[in-house]
């Protein structure tokens, strides 16, 4: 036990770091979650901001420095004409000499299969944590099935209790009338 392979390649959290890409509300609660554990955090966005929540360690709207040196990368990106194969290619190159993980739960066109594939192919990426894809469902032909660095789930990051969404929805709409952000 003591002497295993996998004893002794653990990390502990709080020598992690996590780049968080989207930084709005739900960002900020994968940012608090992360500080809780003792990690150092790495936001990304694409607005500058003149204060960043404590949670955020360090803040950029430049993919690369926001990917450099992280040990886990969290996308809860939406998609927009910006972020739409944001990470495909080779952006992943900026995590190559470390193992670095991908958890994608905001959306599919962030990164093509393809990429995913070429990023783990080149340990850009150790392994990919996958609520998203670029095609939904993901077709059984796909070779992300097949992947054993890869983890897919079926798309339900969260669940909705139905008794929420009338507060939500009357609150977004309040906001809305008011011309507030919603939430």
């Amino acid at each position: 036990w003591a002497g295993s392979a996998s004893v002794l390649s653990y990390r502990y959290l709080s020598s992690l770091s996590v780049a968080i890409l989207g930084c709005g509300d739900i960002g900020m609660c994968v940012a608090k979650a992360a500080k809780a554990f003792g990690m150092t955090t790495r936001g990304y966005g694409r607005t500058e901001r003149s204060a960043v929540d404590d949670c955020i360690d360090f803040y950029t709207t430049k993919l690369e420095e926001a990917l450099c040196g992280a040990d886990y990368i969290v996308s809860v990106l939406p998609s927009t004409p910006e972020t739409r194969g944001l990470l495909n290619g080779d952006a992943l190159r900026a995590c190559s000499g470390k193992p670095v993980v991908l958890l994608n739960a905001g959306r599919g066109d962030l990164i093509s299969e393809d990429s995913i594939i070429k990023a783990l192919d080149q340990r850009y990426l150790q392994a990919a944590y996958l609520d998203v894809f670029e095609v939904e469902p993901l077709p059984a032909e796909s070779s992300l099935w097949e992947r054993e660095d890869v983890v897919i789930s079926p798309h339900v990051s969260a669940l909705t209790q139905p008794s929420d969404v009338p507060a939500v929805f009357i609150e977004n709409y309040e906001r809305f009338i008011k011309g507030r952000e919603l939430k």
